[in-house]
């Protein structure tokens, strides 16, 4: 979501479906797990965001879509 970035709000990739992962060394398939992690959206969490921050990451995102 570039976008996101764009209006400085710090992103991520989503994390990983741990099944990948390589220390599970697992050739088994997931596919709900692997369509969430491929798809999710990680934002910015901290009991530290100000009302503000979180109204403009929202606003962002309904922009968005």
């Amino acid at each position: 979501m570039g976008h996101l970035k764009n209006n400085g709000i710090g992103t991520r990739p989503f994390y990983p479906a741990l099944h990948a992962e390589p220390v599970y060394n697992r050739s088994d398939r997931y596919p709900v797990a692997e369509r969430i992690a491929s798809q999710g959206l990680w934002l910015p969490s901290s009991s530290n965001l100000a009302d503000d921050d979180i109204a403009r990451a929202c606003s962002a995102i309904r922009n968005y879509f």
